[in-house]
């Protein structure tokens, strides 16, 4: 899937962004909703840099 060090910087990333969505006090229902945002976010965020870093690669003068 992904090297060691993506999967951790990916893990960061989500945990970061849920920390973030529920900084405030939030019923149980809500935080798990947040959690799943978060994970998606991540994940979106994770492949766009994968997909730049495959472009650089293919085209360096980018």
């Amino acid at each position: 899937m992904g090297t060691q060090a993506e999967m951790a910087r990916l893990k960061e990333r989500h945990s970061a962004a849920v920390r973030v969505v529920c900084n405030r006090k939030q019923p149980q229902a809500t935080r798990d909703g947040a959690d799943k945002v978060a994970k998606n976010l991540a994940w979106a965020m994770f492949l766009l840099e994968a997909q730049e870093a495959k472009a650089k690669r293919i085209n360096p003068s980018h």
